[in-house]
């Protein structure tokens, strides 16, 4: 949870969850001095386990089931990965943010570790029509950050 309290609370301009509507992340916009715009995010990223490996009632059940129709209704054939669509979501959505000005906060539990990768520099298109897609994504927490 992400709390905003006393005076700060004037400065919130915007406030909202993951806006795909699975609620892997929630956030603030504050503005800050000079109208600085500074994007405070919380998210949660599930573990790494199969859809199939996962119980019915798990976060990651959930979104494949989810995911699986919104990949249906954009005409994707692949099975969706939940762990990998949440990292290409969320920064798909942190850059289109980034190129509207705001600075970022990310407070994450992403159930991986950063010294797994490196990350490749890979920016990704934002659509909130079509899940995002990209061949050369790793799906790494790593690759958000560098990016």
């Amino acid at each position: 949870m992400t709390l905003i309290t006393g005076n700060s609370t004037s400065r919130v301009i915007d406030c909202q969850t993951d806006p795909f509507g699975l609620g892997r992340w929630s956030y603030f916009i504050i503005r800050g001095k000079d109208r600085v715009k500074i994007l405070v995010i919380t998210a949660y990223c599930v573990c790494v386990q199969s859809a199939a490996m996962a119980g019915p009632k798990t976060s990651t059940s959930q979104q494949f089931q989810r995911l699986s129709k919104t990949f249906w209704l954009a005409d994707r054939t692949d099975d969706p990965i939940p762990r990998i669509q949440f990292i290409m979501d969320l920064q798909a959505w942190i850059e289109h943010h980034v190129q509207k000005g705001c600075s970022i906060i990310l407070g994450i539990d992403g159930n991986e570790s950063m010294a797994s990768s490196t990350g490749n520099f890979t920016p990704l298109p934002y659509t909130l029509d079509k899940p995002i897609q990209c061949k050369g994504h790793d799906g790494s927490l790593a690759t958000l950050i560098r990016t």
